[in-house]
């Protein structure tokens, strides 16, 4: 009756040592293999966790860009133009001086010499610290009395582009008309691949 139950209880050890001396040690060692079939088990839920990370992560992101993109469908279109205005991408010199000549005219002043070119560095600032922004300097004349200047320059201020009155010159032409040098400093965004 031993006999019967020692020959299977004999072939069952065999093979759980068997188990034990060549597969558990290929389960848990470090294969270093890139392919998927080559890999040990170890290797296996190793990637598992750093794929369910990576997976939690993302999905944090879709939220996130999920809710970004509600938060701008929320805004207007014309507010999007609005900001559009405030600080475009891009400077059209053309469209900005048209625009302050309208002032200018409004105001019953005339404008010349108009030119433009990149505004110096500031000094102020963190260092190391990447703007997101170019400032742009506008260098204009304008020709007119001086009670009709100083409600263009309110205008200037109080306009919808974002820009800064860098500089202001006098000169007298006669009596009742002054040249005003004016210098503007506007800004446009840069991409974050500048």
């Amino acid at each position: 009756m031993y006999g019967k139950f020692f020959i299977p209880v004999l072939f069952l050890g065999l093979a759980a040592s068997v188990t034990a001396w060549f597969t558990v040690p290929r389960w848990r060692d470090a294969t270093g293999a890139t392919e998927f079939s080559a890999k040990s088990i170890s290797e296996l839920k190793a990637d598992e966790a750093v794929y369910g990370d990576a997976f939690s992560k993302m999905r944090e992101i879709e939220l996130a860009r999920t809710g970004l993109a509600s938060k701008y469908n929320a805004v207007s279109e014309e507010n999007r133009t609005r900001l559009g205005k405030i600080a475009p991408d891009m400077v059209d010199s053309v469209r900005l001086v048209l625009d302050i000549e309208n002032v200018a005219r409004a105001h019953g002043l005339k404008l010349r010499s108009v030119s433009t070119g990149a505004a110096p560095a500031s000094r102020g600032g963190r260092q190391g610290e990447e703007k997101t922004y170019e400032p742009l300097l506008f260098s204009f004349s304008a020709i007119g009395a001086y009670e009709k200047f100083m409600p263009f320059l309110a205008d200037l201020e109080a306009s919808i582009r974002l820009a800064d009155i860098a500089g202001v010159d006098f000169e007298s032409k006669d009596a009742s008309d002054y040249v005003y040098g004016i210098s503007l400093r506007t800004y446009k965004l840069t991409s974050a691949s500048e």
